[in-house]
């Protein structure tokens, strides 16, 4: 289904299309779902493996795990399988102890359908599909995408906005690295440690065409800037590699990404209510 369970494109950790037991916080106790199925490093929906002597079909215990991983996790779906049998679940219901094991259950099949049912599997969870992208970088639908926090604060919600789109990027980009990874058109390189990623001027553009705020606070708004000044630089071990830093700014400037005002009040309000004080004294 495109998957790349094995890791052959030597994604960094944070990028693998598929964790193994990936550790997931439920109350106090940290989970161990069987497998995470991500795109971008955002969990899609968990797959939980059980013995094919296990019933599926009948057993309630298998069909509450999986369920209350999904919720936990808000993931809107997730696999539970013996191999010889398929059940997708909506994790959307909260699950109970007491439910049955067909309660949210929403498609469940044999390993005889398989064959005959495998463009349904394939509709609804191979990666082209989740992936929902439409052509890699610049020329992408995401270019044309403007994200704006009207009271961004210190910029929590426009730095995990731009981590989604960086996500994003990185995994178009991997579809077709030959054409991404040389030349004028560059937007990748690989790491060291074989890893890809993003290279800084990439990171620039996308920060600049995708990422806005307004804040009332000065303060936030410089906290906000170096926030994401430092996140373009994440992970970057030597910049000089990739750019010159004679003929190149290293990092963006942000003064007409990220301003000081009042997103709710213009400043023409301000001014007619001065006038109308004038008056009152006068």
């Amino acid at each position: 289904m495109g998957w790349d369970i094995n890791n052959e494109q030597g994604l960094a950790e944070t990028y693998r299309h598929v964790v193994h037991e990936d550790a997931l916080k439920i109350g106090r106790a940290t989970k161990m779902p069987d497998y995470s199925f991500r795109v971008g490093g955002v969990r899609k929906f968990f797959v939980e493996a059980k013995k094919p002597a296990i019933n599926l079909f009948k057993k309630t215990e298998p069909a509450y795990q999986v369920r209350r991983y999904g919720w936990n996790a808000k993931l809107s779906l997730s696999i539970l399988t013996n191999f010889a049998e398929f059940a997708v679940y909506d994790c959307r219901i909260k699950p109970d102890k007491n439910d049955g094991a067909s309660t949210a259950r929403l498609f469940y099949i044999k390993y005889s359908d398989y064959q005959a049912r495998w463009d349904e599997l394939v509709a609804l969870f191979s990666f082209e599909v989740l992936l929902k992208g439409k052509k890699a970088g610049p020329r992408g639908a995401a270019s044309r995408l403007k994200i704006l926090d009207p009271a961004c604060g210190s910029g929590s919600f426009l730095l995990g906005a731009y981590q989604r789109l960086l996500n994003w990027h990185l995994e178009q980009y991997l579809q077709a690295p030959d054409k991404w990874v040389k030349g004028k058109k560059q937007r990748i390189y690989q790491s060291s440690g074989g890893s890809w990623k993003l290279t800084v001027d990439e990171r620039k553009r996308i920060l600049l065409n995708n990422i806005y705020g307004v804040d009332i606070d000065q303060q936030a708004v410089e906290v906000t800037k170096l926030s994401l000044l430092l996140k373009v630089l994440e992970d970057e071990q030597s910049v000089i590699s990739q750019l010159s830093l004679f003929e190149k700014r290293v990092l963006p400037d942000l003064e007409s990404n990220i301003k000081c005002g009042n997103s709710l009040i213009g400043d023409d309000f301000y001014a007619g209510q001065q006038l109308e004080l004038l008056d009152h004294c006068h």
